[in-house]
């Protein structure tokens, strides 16, 4: 009998670049949206903002780049794509703080329609 269900989860995943005095008021728009009659429960939230390449790397790694990565000089990607990755890593070099947020469907359309779209660098469904 199986006792577990499938979902059809449908979400977004975006790269922001913020500069460092918007991020307070960043997470206040993420708090306001998911009260929003079209959000359900955490439709959109921050994953993670790097700080660091370490981090980065840790990130994506799903645990510490720990001596066997670093010798293969190979991350693993999983938690985000190498492509994302090295959008992260761009801005890292840039002195930017990537932010990575993952948004569900039903309130896309709203983000769209803030000012916080103009500063997404980068879209992976």
């Amino acid at each position: 009998m199986k006792t577990d269900f499938v979902t059809n989860s449908s979400s977004s995943s975006f790269i922001l670049s913020l500069e460092k005095g918007m991020l307070k008021e960043f997470k206040n728009y993420i708090t306001e949206l998911n009260k929003n009659q079209h959000a359900f429960n955490e439709d959109a939230y921050i994953k993670t903002i790097f700080k660091s390449y370490k981090q980065l790397n840790e990130y994506t790694n799903d645990g510490p780049y720990d001596w066997v990565s670093k010798t293969m000089k190979k991350l693993s990607f999983y938690n985000m794509s190498e492509e994302s990755y090295l959008v992260c890593r761009k801005l890292l070099k840039e002195h930017k703080t990537p932010i990575l947020v993952q948004m569900d469907y039903n309130v896309i359309s709203l983000f769209y329609n803030s000012k916080w779209n103009d500063y997404v660098v980068y879209k992976e469904d």
